[in-house]
């Protein structure tokens, strides 16, 4: 499960940290608020490819932390690919 999501210099975000609680998250807003730069965020952290037409300045930096029950076989994968899993 997503439990944290950061992003900087993305679209119309400057900068942005998201904690998400267990169950189900909305996010909604006006036209124009950044929500579709969450889901482009979102898309990058799990590997899609970056669009540089979004990056606001320089760069953009996305981050972002999973919780997953010990021992589970995705922290394997996620050690296996390069991932700090603490």
């Amino acid at each position: 499960m997503l439990s944290e999501l950061e992003l900087a210099g993305l679209g119309v975000i400057e900068t942005a940290q998201i904690s998400f609680p267990p169950g189900m998250t909305v996010i909604s807003g006006e036209t124009g608020a950044g929500k579709t730069m969450l889901l482009n965020a979102l898309a990058w952290l799990v590997g899609a490819r970056a669009d540089s037409s979004l990056v606001r300045a320089e760069r953009a930096q996305v981050s972002g932390v999973f919780t997953i029950p010990p021992a589970h076989q995705a922290a394997e994968l996620a050690v296996a690919s390069g991932a700090a899993v603490e």
